[in-house]
């Protein structure tokens, strides 16, 4: 099958500042640019859209100082801009939630305001499922058009540290209708077709960007979290003996929708030490695919577990979990309870499957989610997790607590 894409040369190009200006600067820092999307399948009722393949080309993909704050090449006394992929490039979406890295380009000490890229076209390739019946599907455009995001706050490039920069663009909206409430056949956004408009400004609006500044703590700062943000060193830890996890409180915790015991949901990392004074310290995986700082106590005979903003000690709790028994609602709830359960306390459930998991949660109770778990002899295929009926015997496998 001939892709869009065939014939067409796609040089990556080794980068500098000196592909972006004559004069050497210093002093000079460098940006580490990096490519994720939001996970898919996306299920709306019984329409499901699963993607198999999404290819990008793009060109142009450059940083604007805050001195001119534009990338025109036509404005030769502006500031020039600092160039990440000037391309064309060719870019395989990762679809597990995961953040690829593109390239790593010095730049200049300083302050950039604006990301700037041009799409080139798109082709995705996957397939769509109406009321149960499936079909695979092409999608491919042609767009030649120019993209620019603000960055807010701006990027700020310290001399001798690499800062972050990732382009995020959520596929989970690609194919959704006007009104946002229903899913459309992919097939029919293809130039000449009646969503083809949708679909682009759908594209469009999916482009965010996301950054952080790389600032190395002051000697004297000692920090609790391992140096090397390496995610499996905490799993590991919270899978072995519960002996190994400081213990925060004897007594089992109540579930409510903001906390679980002393964890609770926005309060700062030093209000939860100064009610943990023993925490065990490490990095997570952010559904995203980054390292985020975590930290974990024993409650009773369960581990919680809390994700953080940042590290310092005005940081904010912004996820909370549990993946043992004994934890539970009001109601009664907590791991090991069955779907059946969760319907008597709560009511009809909503539903999704991020990361090929099924995930419910409860208008009665919100800012509480539960991830489920099939048992053998009824396992789904993904893009089907969350098709009706569920089996009633479905259990809570994890409890999750996210900001309303």
């Amino acid at each position: 099958m001939t892709t869009p894409f065939a014939g067409t040369t796609v040089a990556i190009l080794a980068l500098s500042l000196l592909a972006c200006s004559e004069r050497e600067r210093d002093p000079s820092g460098s940006v580490a640019f990096r490519v994720t999307s939001r996970q898919i399948p996306t299920s709306l009722g019984r329409d499901t859209v699963i993607v198999r393949r999404a290819q990008l080309v793009l060109k142009d993909i450059q940083l604007a100082p805050a001195e001119s704050g534009e990338c025109d090449p036509e404005e030769a006394d502006e500031e020039p801009c600092t160039p990440l992929e000037p391309g064309p490039v060719l870019l395989d979406l990762p679809l597990d939630d995961t953040a690829v890295h593109r390239v790593t380009v010095p730049a200049p000490a300083g302050t950039f305001v604006v990301f700037h890229l041009a799409i080139v076209s798109i082709r995705v390739a996957g397939s769509f499922s109406r009321s149960g019946a499936r079909r695979d599907f092409v999608y491919s455009s042609d767009f030649n058009e120019e993209q620019e995001a603000g960055l807010l706050p701006p990027l700020i490039v310290h001399p001798g540290d690499t800062a972050n920069l990732t382009l995020r663009l959520d596929l989970a909206t690609w194919f959704l209708s006007a009104a946002k409430t229903a899913l459309i056949d992919p097939s029919t956004a293809n130039a000449g077709q009646p969503n083809a408009s949708l679909v682009h400004d759908n594209i469009r609006t999916s482009l965010t960007v996301s950054h952080d500044e790389a600032k190395p703590a002051p000697p004297h700062a000692a920090s609790p979290w391992p140096r090397d943000r390496d995610t499996t060193r905490l799993a590991t830890q919270l899978a072995r003996d519960l002996i190994h996890v400081p213990r925060c409180r004897p007594g089992v915790p109540r579930i409510t929708p903001d906390s679980i015991g002393p964890f609770r949901l926005e309060e700062s990392l030093s209000a939860l030490q100064l009610n943990c004074p023993a925490l065990l310290y490490g990095w997570a995986v952010d559904p995203d695919g980054f390292p985020v700082p975590a930290v974990a106590a024993r409650l009773g005979g369960a581990i919680v577990t809390a994700l953080l903003s940042d590290t310092i000690p005005t940081a904010t709790v912004y996820q909370v979990t549990v993946e043992q028994t004994g934890p539970r609602t009001a109601a009664g709830i907590g791991v090991g309870s069955t779907l059946r359960d969760l319907r008597r306390a709560y009511g009809a459930p909503g539903s999704a499957e991020p990361g090929c998991v099924l995930r419910i949660w409860f208008a009665s109770l919100p800012g509480v989610a539960f991830q489920m778990q099939f048992p053998p002899r009824q396992r789904r295929e993904c893009g089907g997790l969350s098709d009706e009926p569920l089996p009633p015997n479905l259990r809570v496998a994890t409890v999750i607590l996210v900001p309303r």
